[in-house]
């Protein structure tokens, strides 16, 4: 996911793949690191694990330690408490879990999630200042996702595949786990 620029210049941050505002995924907490359980298959770049019900959303909350954060506001480029539970209408939004990884001189976070009858599809957005370095930063984020955006508890499709369109486009084929969240065994 990185963005390459001419050696030696100075360049303004630039923000890369925000969707309309209205498609927008709202970050509620960045960390850095992925969660110590966090299990992927050796080929895949990301996971979404999403907490379709409140008390679940709880769950993870406390366990990713988010109320421990600072508050920031603005892009999630930086860890942080950019929001929180109570932000979350449970009725028409689920809580997710986004592990992922980004260049270590430009921040990504999760942008937006799609569903259609092929899948679900995500969007990293990037804050480009200069040359990003090849890298592979591990982050996770706490995210609100629409629900009529994922695939239903309980059904086939809710465990997975996803498919990451990043930039620049030549990463368009990474491999992004889909599931349920589940606390991890005591």
């Amino acid at each position: 996911m990185a963005v390459l620029l001419a050696a030696g210049c100075t360049v303004a941050p630039v923000t890369q793949g925000l969707p309309e505002p209205d498609r927008a995924v709202p970050t509620l907490a960045k960390l850095e690191g992925h969660a110590p359980e966090l299990r992927l298959p050796a080929d895949a770049f990301a996971a979404l694990e999403i907490a379709y019900d409140e008390s679940t959303a709880l769950q993870l909350w406390v366990l990713s330690r988010a109320d421990d954060l600072p508050a920031a506001d603005g892009d999630p480029d930086e860890p942080g408490r950019y929001g929180s539970l109570a932000d979350v209408d449970f009725d028409s939004h689920v809580v997710a879990l986004w592990s992922s990884g980004q260049s270590g001189t430009c921040p990504s976070w999760l942008a937006s999630v799609e569903g259609d009858p092929d899948g679900v599809t995500l969007r990293e957005a990037d804050l480009v200042s200069g040359g990003c370095t090849e890298d592979y930063v591990p982050y996770r984020s706490v995210v609100a996702v629409p629900r009529d955006r994922l695939p239903e508890v309980g059904s086939a499709d809710a465990t997975g595949d996803a498919r990451l369109l990043a930039y620049p486009a030549q990463h368009d084929d990474l491999r992004v786990v889909l599931r349920p969240w589940t606390p991890p065994a005591a």
